[in-house]
């Protein structure tokens, strides 16, 4: 008699977005069973104001057929409203490539996130328009493909970039502050791919330069941004963001010391969501793709013509990852509260809140005076 085996074979994510109604966990849940799928942790959303329902669980099943997850599709799909997406997707670590510049410190936390095994990836391969970050990449054992833009047209350079990312047939692209702006043509080849982090708390400070902006404008906070990348310049479907606070004695230099620590965490808690399958975009490809024929479109163009975000729903990810959000922030003696369901839809395009907690007002006082 065979031995029963400890670990399942089967670890899947079942992802489900849906118009609303009543009964739908019911019937989800219900497939799942029938299947001989255990549910390992699921998450829920409505969105009251759109009546659009979301749904992501973490399940198990013994057996290692393909078809099994087929046909789990198949009958979730058959049991839900029109216009139903459902996608049941692995739980293994995704091949990722990473685009570079010069900077190193995006660049770097990914590569040692992975090198500890703490990154739900394979960085398979980092790509630069700059040889300098090579020793850096090949330390981790990486392969590093240099791509310099110096007298190449951008279509050439862009091809070159397509052919070198196409080789590790990878499940998303970082931009780990890759400073080039990409055409339409090229987004659209990896709509939904591209994640990218700006280094301001958008839609703050778009464009090049935005510590300096910061500065000459008196910001009393830092931020970054990380996003999906679209043809308007960062205006993507925003993932996550964090700020810290500044005051006069911040130069443009310090902010952007400081802004450099803030960058990197937000776009390793980005990479983590969408690897980790906990990202929704609603309505489907909404504006992940250009508009027809349309170019590289200007920062405001969009918002003029009176087009919404996208909202993006991200499942809780539970104690764990809610103690790691405190934790970074009280590296910055920012003590919060931190929640990532039920927003109100005046804020889903933020997707995480902070609020302060609650402080004696003495400590209130002391901290006004020092800061005198």
């Amino acid at each position: 008699m065979a031995e029963p085996t400890d670990e399942p074979s089967l670890r899947e994510v079942v992802l489900v977005d849906c118009p609303d109604e009543v009964g739908l966990i019911h019937r989800i849940t219900g497939v799942l069973a029938a299947h001989q799928f255990n549910i390992e942790s699921n998450q829920e959303f409505v969105d009251v104001a759109a009546g659009h329902f979301f749904f992501r669980a973490e399940v198990t099943a013994a057996g290692t057929a393909a078809e099994a997850v087929e046909r789990l599709q198949a009958d979730l799909a058959a049991v839900l409203p029109a216009g139903a997406t459902v996608r049941v997707a692995s739980r293994e670590r995704q091949p990722i490539v990473i685009c570079a510049s010069r900077e190193p410190h995006c660049l770097g936390e990914l590569l040692l996130l992975d090198a500890v095994g703490e990154l739900p990836a394979r960085i398979v391969g980092v790509i630069s328009n700059h040889d300098s970050l090579r020793p850096l990449v090949e330390r981790f054992g990486v392969p590093f493909t240099h791509l310099p833009h110096d007298g190449v047209s951008r279509d050439t350079h862009e091809q070159q970039l397509a052919a070198a990312i196409d080789q590790y047939a990878p499940a998303v692209i970082v931009l780990a502050r890759y400073m080039r702006i990409l055409s339409a043509g090229f987004v659209d080849r990896y709509a939904g791919r591209l994640v990218n982090i700006h280094h301001s708390f958008l839609p703050a400070f778009v464009g090049a330069s935005p510590y300096r902006q910061a500065f000459e404008r008196g910001v009393k906070v830092i931020g970054a941004t990380a996003h999906f990348v679209t043809a308007e310049l960062d205006a993507g479907p925003i993932i996550a963001q964090d700020v810290i606070p500044v005051d006069h004695r911040f130069s443009a230099d310090r902010m952007a010391q400081a802004g450099r620590d803030v960058e990197k965490l937000v776009l390793a808690r980005a990479v983590r969501l969408v690897l980790e399958d906990r990202v929704f975009v609603h309505p489907p490809e909404a504006r992940l793709r250009s508009a027809a024929g349309g170019g590289r479109q200007s920062p405001r163009s969009n918002r003029a013509r009176g087009q919404s975000q996208p909202t993006i729903f991200l499942p809780s990810t539970g104690p764990s990852a809610a103690s790691r959000h405190r934790e970074v922030h009280q590296a910055f003696d920012r003590p919060i509260s931190v929640g990532w369901c039920g927003l109100p839809r005046s804020t889903q395009r933020r997707i995480a809140f902070q609020q302060p907690l609650t402080q004696p007002a003495e400590a209130g006082q002391r901290r006004a005076q020092k800061n005198c």
